[in-house]
């Protein structure tokens, strides 16, 4: 079983999670990698903030004997990495964003 996700740090403007995730590769297997995502919410201005999304994929052991295993190079990796991480964040960064704008109307309404 995977550990649950560890929260490094969980502040109201900045949170940092980081986790053991599943990769699944077709024909070839599964193994993990780690990663860290990090939101940080700026003040701009009154009432306006920007939202920053970092995402760090760092491998695990397993995702090296993996790669090693079926020779696979690293710049493809990096490059599927890269891939996925722009296609997450396109479509789960602006459900965030309402998120983020729904619970701070409910915070002023107090």
């Amino acid at each position: 079983m995977r550990p649950a996700p560890e929260e490094e740090l969980a502040e109201k403007q900045h949170c940092r999670l980081v986790s053991i995730t599943d990769l699944f590769f077709p024909e070839k297997g599964r193994t993990t990698c780690r990663v860290t995502w990090e939101l940080i919410a700026t003040p701009v201005s009154d009432g306006v903030s920007q939202l920053e999304n970092i995402v760090l994929i760092h491998t695990t052991p397993d995702l090296e004997t993996f790669i090693e295993k079926n020779n696979i190079p690293f710049e493809a990796i990096e490059s599927s990495f890269k891939a996925a991480t722009e296609a997450h964040n396109a479509e789960e960064t602006p459900l965030f964003a309402k998120s983020i704008a729904r619970k701070a109307a409910c915070d002023k309404k107090r």
